[in-house]
């Protein structure tokens, strides 16, 4: 088996943050999940937090909130081997991104 993460050799990762996002201090979750084994879900999370302070005007209202743990399940379809391996229709699990 020949397995190649996408992060890997990558020292940041880039994003752009709502320009309507409220002043505040957030945590950033980034987060990679391995899916593994189709006969049983063993997926594994790797992830890494930062505290973050945004600055400006912004007025919108982010969400929806959620909560980890709790934010999806273990029966989310995503979290499976062999779901959507076409990482270009792949969804991440959990809530919609809010676009602000």
């Amino acid at each position: 088996m020949n397995m190649r993460w996408e992060a890997t050799g990558h020292t940041e990762v880039n994003f752009t943050i709502p320009l309507a996002t409220p002043p505040g201090k957030y945590l950033l979750r980034v987060e990679q999940i391995y899916r593994d084994l189709p006969s049983f879900n063993s997926s594994q999370f790797y992830l890494n937090c930062a505290q973050i302070e945004i600055v400006g005007d912004g007025i919108g209202k982010p969400g929806p909130l959620v909560k980890f743990p709790g934010a999806y399940d273990y029966f989310e379809p995503s979290l499976w081997p062999g779901y959507h391996d076409d990482l270009a229709t792949y969804v991440a699990p959990g809530p919609p991104v809010w676009k602000g």
